[in-house]
């Protein structure tokens, strides 16, 4: 799946490809994670993911504005959902 988004999105051209290629790394470590660790990373790794991915795919004009709210708070959400346990 690593690879797939990454040809998908790769030959970045605007700062916006970039971001999300850039992003797209740390879920993909949680879920990589998770495979040895426990079940939980690799949920957030895999919510975090899809959500980058559907944002770029399908919101333009406020990808900043998602991938802050969305990819920030799907993180802390996760830790505090890690803490809980």
């Amino acid at each position: 799946m690593f690879i797939a988004c990454l040809i998908f999105i790769s030959r970045p051209e605007t700062s916006r490809d970039a971001n999300a290629m850039i992003s797209i790394f740390f879920p993909f470590m949680y879920m990589g994670s998770g495979i040895w660790a426990r079940r939980r990373l690799f949920a957030i790794g895999f919510v975090t993911a899809a959500g980058i991915m559907a944002g770029f795919i399908w919101i333009d004009e406020y990808y900043p504005l998602w991938m802050g709210l969305f990819g920030g708070d799907s993180l802390i959400a996760g830790g505090l959902w890690l803490r809980s346990a």
